[in-house]
């Protein structure tokens, strides 16, 4: 959060929407430990195939930036993502 106050929780499986610069919304999972509520933690692979979204995060938004996202919710039952996107983010 901009003023260190505590974030609405999540669990596991849980997005949030992302307002990205280029005008795009797209949704990512929260990849940090559901006890951080000062941060939410997301990672986006930069897709060769993009339709926007991840090219924007990697070019547009950096540490510190300041973007609007949704609250966090559990947008599909299956876990874990099929995809490895938060386990990639985590040991870079």
């Amino acid at each position: 959060s901009t003023d260190d106050s505590a974030l609405p929780p999540f669990s596991a499986g849980s997005h949030i929407d992302v307002e990205l610069p280029n005008g795009l919304v797209r949704q990512y999972s929260l990849c940090n430990d559901a006890s951080e509520t000062h941060r939410y933690l997301i990672g986006v692979l930069l897709d060769a195939g993009t339709r926007g979204g991840s090219k924007s995060v990697h070019h547009d938004v950096a540490v510190g930036s300041t973007i609007r996202i949704s609250e966090p919710r559990i947008i599909s039952s299956s876990w874990p993502p099929s995809d490895r996107s938060c386990s990639q983010a985590a040991s870079a």
